[in-house]
């Protein structure tokens, strides 16, 4: 390494700007933390729930993804809050994570749980956001985008069911294997968006502690394979 911040506490987002000033979105901390290029901290940025992400534009105004309270916030070089953007008066935002500048002073922002990325215009003459905004269009999710959770499952934690997010209402087949290869579980049929599975094969018995192969298919004839674990 030619250098490292530490004392931090699940950091997800950095940024540098052009005077080699770092920010850093301290997120199990709820703040940012802003460091000089010699990396004595400067400023911190409270008050917020789980930033992502963070970056700073030629003025030194400061933007924040505050996934959890789901705005973009936008902060003096000081670190006083000016302006915050939710969204718009139909679509508010959903755990924003991802922001970056562009070459015009747009902002740009993964918007995760509305599965988009959104343009917010350049700031106005009085700081404020301008309320421009485009949404990109959507690339439309199939069987491969399907996702198991929780991963690891843990009775003792309180989970009951493993969940596969389905993006296909395509009659979509489960199968369940040991990693030895032996079939545990069957479900044919499915067409929810989200299947609950109690962790029980089909003889409706418990499965033992273990990692198990998930596979997925539908009448598109794609597939997805994953692995689950099961701690008891």
């Amino acid at each position: 390494f030619l250098s490292e911040i530490e004392e931090l506490n699940k950091p997800e987002g950095v940024f540098v700007d052009s005077k080699g000033n770092i920010f850093v979105a301290n997120t199990k901390e709820n703040a940012v933390y802003v460091y000089s290029s010699s990396l004595t901290q400067t400023l911190i940025i409270e008050g917020l729930n789980r930033p992502k992400a963070v970056c700073a534009d030629s003025r030194a105004y400061i933007y924040v993804s505050d996934s959890r309270n789901n705005a973009v916030k936008k902060y003096n070089k000081y670190g006083e809050l000016l302006t915050q953007f939710t969204g718009t008066d139909t679509i508010t935002l959903k755990n924003p994570a991802g922001i970056c500048l562009d070459n015009q002073g747009n902002l740009w922002l993964t918007d995760e749980e509305n599965d988009r990325i959104v343009k917010i215009g350049a700031p106005t003459v009085d700081d404020t956001f301008s309320r421009r905004i485009l949404s990109l269009p959507k690339t439309a999710k199939t069987i491969k985008d399907a996702y198991a959770y929780p991963v690891p499952f843990k009775p003792s934690a309180g989970h009951t069911v493993i969940n596969f997010k389905l993006y296909s209402p395509q009659n979509v087949i489960l199968r369940i294997y040991s990693i030895a290869g032996e079939l545990i579980f069957e479900k044919t049929g499915i067409t929810a968006g989200t299947y609950q599975w109690n962790a029980k094969n089909n003889q409706d018995e418990p499965v033992a502690s273990g990692v198990y192969i998930y596979f997925l298919t539908d009448d598109t004839k794609e597939k997805k394979i994953g692995k689950i674990m099961i701690i008891r």
